[in-house]
């Protein structure tokens, strides 16, 4: 056995303590498996929390769409290129509107690359086929001052 695949016995009974604690108050626990974070949204802690919204959002918009939605767009540009992704017309940065279906669209990974290496242009192509209003209205979401709901996020998506 390598040095870097051993566990010292000491932590093998640390782990042990704190899955029986898992077990006994798992309300105090983040649900995701080998996590002792206390859970603040949704029942896990911070960091799972928005892996689980991210992974819920890919699989709507991946199963629901099987081609690109941008590709009439950007087909005089370049082709479509590699599996369908999840593009945010307002940067997932900004977790008010990340986990919003107004906010996503199905597209290939080329256009995901050009959009995040063009800013400007992604903004002018999303005003012009979606109209500056509803970029206008998604940015001042984007910017709200209010805490994020998860909870309504997770309602959204499920």
């Amino acid at each position: 056995m390598s040095p870097l695949a051993r566990v010292s016995p000491d932590r093998r009974k640390k782990r042990a303590r704190l899955s029986a604690k898992k077990r006994l108050a798992p309300e105090r626990y983040c649900v995701a498996n080998r996590c002792y974070r206390a859970p603040v949204h949704i029942g896990r802690c911070g960091t799972h929390a928005v892996e689980h919204l991210d992974r819920m959002l890919r699989a709507r918009i991946v199963a629901s769409d099987t081609e690109c939605e941008l590709a009439a767009w950007h087909r005089h540009l370049f082709p479509c290129g590699g599996p369908i992704q999840v593009n945010h017309l307002v940067r997932r940065e900004y977790r008010h509107v990340r986990w919003s279906l107004d906010n996503v669209r199905a597209g290939c990974r080329d256009m995901n690359l050009w959009a995040d290496r063009h800013p400007l242009e992604w903004d002018a192509m999303i005003a012009d086929w979606y109209g500056a209003n509803v970029l206008e209205s998604l940015k001042r979401q984007a910017l709200s001052s209010d805490p994020i709901d998860y909870d309504a996020a997770l309602r959204g998506l499920a």
